[in-house]
């Protein structure tokens, strides 16, 4: 019995403590009549038991708890996942899926186990024919949109909760990755989530280093053009951990020159390599609590996050009104009511 969380009647305390000193033996019953039982509740306080009287009360069955599931009822909320305002913050998960054609029972577990808010997917393998497979990943109340690559392989996909209102945004073609563009608005605060996918460089796809790197600034003119908050994320497969990488050296070179800081640290890849980012303005706190899990998807771990985007401030506004209670009603009906020299005919009243 956790005492701390029971409160009890003063007047059922009071029967209890008169009777605690003698109590009768077992299988005899005190009875009280109803109007006894109102003169003990009118000579009593509310008052907060002590633990040594709730566990004799117990002990000699003059006090019984209803249960657990009665008792969760008395429970605080939790509000460990609350920011300053009290709004719960968005739950945001990345993960590289490596197709999800043969996975999609994984990947919606993924998002159902972590109740994500906003999930995004890169490597999808996702045809436009694939429509079965976008409502297998997509849980009910949540919607997907999502690029396809022409040939096998790649794909970008963002799935969010009905929350939000949605609306993609057009982005410039590139070659060397893969990218779209979705605003979100919550409660009136915007923001835009850039989701990237960048295959590496091989002979196949005759994708260069530089390439990219042109590409990319292009990319990042274009993104950083506007002032709004904005997150990039995705699989850039570069080892940004690594210091002595020329390729990572110059990526983190070139989100410096835009002011832009990279928030994810540790492995996201089996082979112990940060591939997996999420990229924001600098000094912007929105990305928060960052963890990578293995949820055995792909060899890629999972990124979650909590994005803080707060409601905005309510506008204060003052407001007079009229105490209806003290209202003089005589007085009124002396004031609206016509004097004996005016006309009491209303269209009189009326201007033409």
């Amino acid at each position: 019995m956790n005492a701390k969380r029971v409160w009890v009647n003063a007047w059922v305390i009071a029967l209890i403590s008169m009777h605690l000193v003698s109590m009768p033996s077992s299988g005899n019953t005190i009875v009280y009549s109803r109007k006894k039982l109102i003169e003990y509740r009118k000579r009593c306080t509310a008052t907060k038991p002590t633990e040594s009287l709730l566990t004799s009360s117990k002990d000699n069955d003059l006090l019984r708890f209803r249960g657990k599931r009665a008792g969760n009822r008395l429970n605080k909320l939790d509000t460990t996942d609350e920011i300053g305002d009290g709004s719960r913050p968005i739950k945001f998960g990345l993960q590289n899926c490596q197709s999800v054609r043969n996975k999609s029972s994984a990947v919606f577990d993924f998002i159902t186990d972590n109740s994500l808010d906003i999930t995004v997917l890169t490597e999808t393998w996702l045809s436009d024919a694939d429509s079965v497979i976008v409502q297998e990943i997509t849980p009910t109340g949540s919607k997907h949109f999502g690029v396809c690559r022409p040939t096998r392989g790649g794909g970008v996909s963002v799935i969010w909760s009905s929350d939000f209102s949605v609306r993609p945004e057009q982005l410039p073609n590139f070659r060397s990755f893969e990218a779209i563009c979705v605003r979100f608005d919550r409660d009136g605060c915007c923001f835009r989530l850039i989701s990237l996918y960048r295959p590496s460089p091989s002979r196949t796809n005759g994708l260069t280093l530089t390439l990219f790197q042109d590409e990319f600034y292009n990319f990042l003119h274009h993104v950083c053009a506007k002032r709004d908050k904005f997150i990039i994320c995705g699989d850039f497969n570069f080892h940004v951990d690594n210091a002595l990488d020329n390729a990572a050296s110059a990526f983190l070179q070139t989100l410096g020159t835009f002011s832009l800081q990279q928030h994810v640290s540790g492995s996201t890849h089996a082979h112990g390599h940060t591939l997996d980012l999420l990229i924001t303005r600098e000094g912007d706190d929105t990305v928060r609590n960052i963890t990578t899990h293995d949820h055995h998807i792909s060899d890629h771990l999972a990124v979650l996050a909590t994005l803080d985007f707060r409601k905005p401030k309510p506008v204060v506004e003052a407001v007079t009104s009229r105490s209806y209670r003290n209202f003089p009603l005589e007085t009124f009906q002396t004031d609206i009511s016509p004097s004996p020299d005016q006309d009491a005919n209303v269209d009189s009243c009326v201007a033409a």
